[in-house]
């Protein structure tokens, strides 16, 4: 097996505006700036593997270490940030020499895997959509790959149909075995040409790769350890650069909100209303119906990913930002809060915290670094951590806590000493910022939900830093629902000994859209609302709490895991689930009944039916704005 980590270049090119251009260099320093593993010196731009990868859903084994079943899979990056370009719907020609690195010999372990690129460094070339990543899983887009083998002599072209992880067409072209080569790859129509220092070597055809008008996006596949060098990079055929300098360097503008917004009337009774944002599909330009939509209808976001172990802190002291980054900023330049996910995880590890063999006081230390570099990143700029990402077992009936690394390795299965420290080093590093449990199942009354209120309990009474609890509220069954009054339960012992709760990933899975299936759903979603609502009707956060020195609590936040089913992480994955449209729009951003029911409910329902005036915002951070 071949170990291939993978790292995205990606220059932004748009659709036609109708005007001529001459060639562009597309090798500038600020349009690849933000770009993980990038550096640029004497002319070069040199791309260095970062080794990232997306470590997918382990089994709770019991060992607090993922299994040979734990196959990583590729995560390419994409420069959403740099110098944007756009493109006439007219042919093009890339031109660029690459200086050829010996290929990386194969170390591998038994949990990588033989990724579908092979070993030689990539370009590839997007011209339909950017990938998407759904959680623990990279969903690929129509592309086509370039390599080049200075060893065999071979020029690799792959082409992605974005229907599997493996190449639709693949097709080898020999080249002279040289440490540098010029390739020309030309476009006309749907034949794409390719010559090596200037000789022709090969053709290949296939359609719909570069629709008409289309955005053209550039990126890279890295094997583990190695890296690509280029000295020219350029492109011709009626490009021309947009005038605006890139997102990262300037403010966005805002986007306005209608005011019988869900957003709007979100922001009438103070409640944060936010879901879960994918990073590519926000900052790309497919699809600005997307932001759009976020802007007008939440006033509060959460990384899906990018926050992520795994996303930022791929290699031992490497941090990779611009993305986490490029989210913050955005938020603020559109009003709104921001909810950090997450810090400690069981999941979405990078393997070289497995692989290191570390002891249990390097693996504190690891973890406190982590904590500290990336919670103290944004100290005052996000409004809530998830610290803690479900920490319990997942069988609802177990009363006991999930297997990990950080549990079971660094802290002996000591939870006292796991839920401690880790709060404890997240309030040092953002002292402002509400700092939380996120955890699925825990609902309704269970064993687990027991449980989890109980660890809760006593450390708040030990003075441990936890402002409130994420109950991930995703509801599987298609016949049955959570009453409000169920709901509710679980909310009010929370807030009565002082802990606030947030509905952190709402989504409901069904597997046909018909009325009645809409109609259960949209229900669901307003049984949901109404309880945190009620939640906050019958508590006084200026008054104490059963728990000395804390106000009582109350819910501030409701919160879905994506917004359209288009993106959402509950269905597509080539095929992968059965089940999904469990989000608030449809695949056309088009609101279904429960994005209807939860509007008409807001709107209906009166701010605090009790009269009781809602101070808990001074501790949630600036007023909610519409």
């Amino acid at each position: 097996m071949k170990n291939l980590w993978t790292v995205s270049v990606l220059v932004l090119l748009a659709a036609n505006l109708g005007i001529d251009a001459a060639t562009q260099d597309l090798l500038k320093a600020d349009s690849w700036k933000c770009l993980d593993g990038v550096t640029f010196s004497g002319g070069n731009l040199t791309i260095k593997s970062r080794s990232r990868a997306i470590i997918p859903c382990l089994p709770d084994n019991g060992s607090g270490k993922p299994d040979k079943s734990a196959i990583p899979e590729r995560q390419p990056l994409v420069n959403l940030f740099g110098q944007r370009y756009k493109v006439t719907d007219s042919d093009f020609t890339l031109t660029y020499t690459q200086n050829l690195f010996k290929e990386v010999p194969y170390k591998g372990t038994q949990y990588e895997v033989e990724l579908t690129s092979g070993r030689v460094p990539m370009l590839n070339i997007y011209g339909t959509n950017v990938p998407f990543v759904m959680d623990e899983m990279y969903i690929d887009s129509p592309h086509i790959g370039i390599g080049a083998c200075s060893r065999s002599g071979n020029l690799l072209v792959y082409i992605w149909d974005g229907k599997k992880y493996q190449p639709a067409q693949k097709k080898t072209f020999k080249i002279p075995s040289t440490r540098t080569i010029r390739v020309e790859f030309t476009r006309s129509g749907d034949t794409y040409t390719f010559k090596v220092n200037g000789q022709k070597v090969g053709t290949i055809t296939y359609s719909d790769l570069f629709k008409k008008g289309n955005s053209l996006y550039f990126g890279t596949d890295i094997p583990h350890g190695s890296k690509m060098d280029f000295s020219e990079f350029t492109i011709d055929g009626g490009i021309t650069q947009l005038p605006h300098p890139p997102p990262m360097l300037v403010k966005t503008p805002k986007i306005p909100v209608p005011p019988n917004s869900l957003r709007a009337l979100a922001s009438k009774h103070d409640l944060h209303v936010g879901t879960a944002v994918a990073v590519n599909q926000l900052f790309s330009d497919y699809e600005p119906i997307y932001a759009k939509t976020l802007a007008h209808s939440f006033n509060m976001i959460t990384p899906e990913n990018a926050m992520k172990f795994q996303f930022i802190h791929p290699e031992p002291d490497v941090y990779t930002f611009c993305e986490a980054d490029g989210l913050v900023k955005w938020a603020e330049d559109n009003s709104m809060d921001f909810h950090a996910h997450t810090l400690v995880w069981d999941e979405a590890i990078p393997w070289w915290v497995f692989e290191g063999k570390y002891s249990a006081s390097k693996l504190k230390s690891i973890l406190k670094d982590h904590i500290t570099t990336v919670a103290g990143r944004y100290r005052g700029r996000v409004q809530e951590w998830d610290v803690l990402n479900e920490p319990m077992h997942d069988d609802t009936d177990k009363k006991i806590p999930r297997h990990s690394i950080w549990y079971d390795n660094a802290f002996d299965k000591d939870i006292d000493a796991y839920f401690s420290n880790v709060f404890n080093w997240a309030k040092a590093a953002d002292p402002k910022a509400l700092l939380g449990v996120n955890e699925f199942g825990v609902e309704t009354s269970c064993p687990k939900a027991d449980a989890l209120f109980d660890i809760v309990k006593k450390q708040i009474e030990k003075g441990t830093p936890i402002d409130f609890i994420g109950l991930q509220n995703h509801w599987a069954s298609e016949d049955s629902l959570p009453s409000v009054k169920e709901l509710l339960s679980q909310m009010t012992r929370y807030n009565e000994i002082g802990v606030h709760v947030r509905i952190s990933e709402l989504d409901k899975d069904i597997s046909k859209t018909d009325k009645k299936s809409l109609d259960l759903q949209a229900q669901f979603f307003v049984n949901v609302l109404q309880a945190c609502l009620a939640a906050r009707d019958q508590t006084d956060v200026t008054k104490p709490s059963k728990t000395k020195g804390r106000m009582q609590g109350t819910c501030i936040g409701y919160s879905t895991w994506g917004f359209t089913d288009k993106y959402g992480s509950l269905g597509g994955g080539y095929g992968v689930n059965n089940i999904g449209h469990g989000l608030l729009m449809d695949q056309n951003y088009n609101p279904k009944p429960g994005y209807n029911s939860v509007v008409s409910y807001l709107r209906q329902t009166p701010k605090n039916k009790k009269g009781k005036k809602d101070k808990g915002k001074k501790d949630r951070g600036k007023k909610i704005k519409p």
